[in-house]
């Protein structure tokens, strides 16, 4: 039988000491030559792959059947011994043999395409980047994963707004993404009061404290039409973070000084309720005070707070209320903090 290739024009490239090759192919092909070797599961040269997530290849397909594709490259090994790859005048020939290339970067998206196959047809027949190597050994083809899974960082979806003036800034999804970019920040930076401390989907039970929803639809407020990130044109995403970050960490320096923030039994701010009060004090009321100041410093806001360590509000202190009435208590707690030092009436001139 005569053997069926895949040729597409291609880049002859090295990547480090790795030689490659970068070429466009039909989704089909791609997914017809494909395998997973998943390391502590196949004992396979090269096996560097993880366990499949179905809540991201739910994610995935989803975005695909929207008519979205993908501008990053697939990266995979040749392994096929028997069939070999031909380059011939800046063009490449790939034998359509199944299981002969070990996928080492792409394997969520290639999984998440074979589902909206199914769903959409014409999604076979789509064509996507492909950087094809040649019988790379284990130690490289980790080498190679490792490059592309630590070292190279993904980036905050809604920087694309900050990037790319052109879009428009009143874009309606770009509230709810830039609230996701920061809660990411929250459960990331290592400045962050809340590191690693966010319930992500999917993860292990208790594994967590504050739902990513709670934080997201929390800081949602902030960036609509009428929020204070608008209002008073905090539009940068570090800047926006680093509001974030400085005034959850003014609040944690006072916790700190009695060593409670951590407690989850102590602490109001390591609740739902807390985060959410703290979030709408953030919007309301801290950031209009910080902006007549001009100074969104962490040790302005603490200065503005003014949370005597003396009487801190505990969570002792919200027995037997629903969360409704936590969150008044809270948000009143940080309110009267802050604007302990306004004069009565009397003391005003008219």
């Amino acid at each position: 039988m005569e053997m069926t290739y895949a040729k597409s024009p291609c880049l002859e490239v090295k990547l480090g000491q790795i030689p490659a090759y970068i070429f466009m192919m039909r989704v089909n092909d791609l997914h017809y030559i494909k395998y997973i070797a998943v390391r502590g599961r196949d004992a396979e040269e090269g096996a560097v792959q993880r366990v499949l997530s179905p809540i991201r290849l739910q994610s995935i397909e989803e975005y695909v059947l929207k008519g979205n594709t993908f501008y990053t490259p697939f990266f995979l090994n040749w392994t096929n011994q028997e069939q070999s790859i031909k380059v011939e005048d800046g063009v490449i020939s790939v034998p359509l043999v199944p299981n002969s290339a070990q996928v080492i970067d792409g394997q969520h998206r290639l999984a998440g395409l074979e589902r909206a196959m199914k769903k959409d047809p014409s999604v076979e027949n789509q064509e996507v980047m492909v950087v094809l190597s040649n019988l790379l050994n284990t130690k490289e083809a980790a080498s190679v994963f490792l490059n592309i899974n630590t070292e190279q960082k993904p980036v905050p979806k809604s920087l694309i707004y900050d990037l790319f003036g052109v879009i428009n800034e009143n874009e309606p999804e770009l509230p709810l993404v830039r609230a996701k970019d920061i809660a990411l920040a929250l459960q990331l930076d290592e400045k962050s009061p809340y590191l690693n401390s966010v319930k992500m989907p999917g993860s292990m039970r208790g594994v967590g404290i504050i739902d990513l929803s709670t934080i997201v639809n929390s800081i949602k407020p902030l960036l609509e039409e009428d929020g204070a990130f608008k209002k008073y044109r905090l539009l940068n995403l570090e800047n926006q973070v680093t509001v974030v970050l400085n005034y959850f960490n003014a609040i944690k320096t006072a916790y700190m000084k009695k060593d409670m923030w951590h407690s989850k039994l102590s602490n109001p701010f390591l609740t739902n309720a807390g985060f959410i009060a703290a979030a709408d004090v953030l919007n309301k009321t801290m950031i209009p005070k910080c902006v007549e100041k001009k100074d969104f410093s962490q040790e302005n806001m603490e200065r503005l707070l003014k949370l005597d360590e003396t009487t801190l509000l505990l969570r002792a202190d919200l027995k037997n209320v629903d969360g409704k009435m936590q969150r008044k208590i809270i948000a009143k707690y940080l309110e009267d903090s802050i604007n302990n030092d306004i004069p009565n009436e009397d003391a005003y001139k008219f």
